[in-house]
């Protein structure tokens, strides 16, 4: 997972950070070592640089499958049928 990523989970999820003054942000910001460009971002508030943040180039690799290779799908445990009457 990616500092930037990390920052934005930890971020969403405490109200002490949310509630820092933008020298104590900075600071937290460089302790998940963000580039100067992710802080900037952050710091501008502005929801376009941020969107932009995560239109870099992404690269994918796809492995055919090999001959004899089998997903094995785990059976999914049926429910019981119970009926409780009061």
């Amino acid at each position: 997972m990616s500092n930037l990523i990390k920052f934005a989970v930890e971020f969403g999820s405490s109200a002490k950070l949310r509630a820092m003054t933008e020298q104590e942000l900075v600071e937290a910001m460089q302790s998940y070592e963000l580039s100067l460009e992710e802080q900037a971002a952050i710091l501008s508030r502005e929801p376009k640089r941020l969107a932009d943040l995560g239109n870099g180039d992404v690269y994918c690799i796809l492995f055919p499958e090999k001959p004899g290779e089998e997903d094995e799908e785990e059976p999914t445990p049926e429910k019981e049928d119970t009926t409780k009457v009061a």
